[in-house]
């Protein structure tokens, strides 16, 4: 489309953008590009693997609405990954058997022995969730917080 045309993916950027908070839309809706619409289905490019599951499962059924709501004469949306996909799961299992020093957990450190508390409830409830369903939530999950 010429430069002064707006895609019917930015015309849903446009009213996610008023919907959720702006990191969020920083984060994962403006790392999207329009890569098509062909028979009444639009297809969103997306950076990595990562942010399509994100995106699809954090506001996959907003998009199919907006889509909807604006009549664009779209019958559903889809998300591709932009570039190359990554290397299978079993591939990278693979690799990290050929470690020289296997990582040994200790087994007394369980959720079940952790001590929740109102600083750090949050923070159990997402090791937790990613201990649950690995990669799709809080993925990357890091933790930061002062000594002591």
């Amino acid at each position: 489309m010429s430069d002064g045309q707006q895609t019917p993916w930015n015309l849903i950027q446009e009213r996610l953008a008023k919907s959720v908070s702006p990191e969020s839309y920083r984060n994962w809706i403006l790392r999207t590009q329009y890569a098509g619409l062909e028979d009444r289905v639009l297809t969103v490019r997306v950076p990595d693997e990562g942010t399509l599951s994100f995106i699809e499962e954090e506001y996959g059924a907003q998009i199919q609405e907006l889509a909807h709501a604006l009549a664009l004469g779209i019958d559903r949306v889809v998300f591709t990954v932009d570039g190359v996909r990554p290397a299978n799961v079993a591939d990278r299992t693979a690799s990290l058997s050929d470690l020289e020093s296997p990582v040994t957990l200790n087994p007394r450190f369980t959720f079940e022995s952790f001590v929740v508390g109102a600083s750090n409830q949050f923070a159990h409830a997402a090791a937790q969730a990613v201990a649950i369903d690995p990669s799709r939530r809080y993925n990357p999950l890091y933790l930061y917080g002062g000594v002591g």
